[in-house]
């Protein structure tokens, strides 16, 4: 029994997430109208919640890279003044 437990696959975050859709998708087949309506407002929703924020993530480490190749570039360039009192 424990080795059966062990050898289980869990599901992740994102893994319950296709469930849950693949669920709304098979209500969404057998529902009326409205309720087709609701379930798509409601999908979208959801859809839009986990394409911001796996975009926020992807901006996030662009900017962390743009920081990187400008330090790497110049990182032992001296400064004018104007730079200077910008930072």
């Amino acid at each position: 029994r424990q080795r059966d437990l062990e050898k289980t696959r869990k599901l992740g975050g994102d893994a319950l997430a296709v469930v849950g859709r693949r669920e709304d998708e098979a209500r969404l087949l057998k529902a009326n109208d409205e309720e087709k309506a609701s379930v798509l407002e409601q999908l979208r929703k959801v859809s839009r919640q986990v394409y911001l924020e796996k975009r926020e993530k992807q901006k996030l480490e662009e900017a962390r890279d743009d920081v990187r190749d400008e330090e790497y570039l110049f990182g032992d360039v001296e400064l004018t003044a104007r730079e200077k009192e910008e930072r």
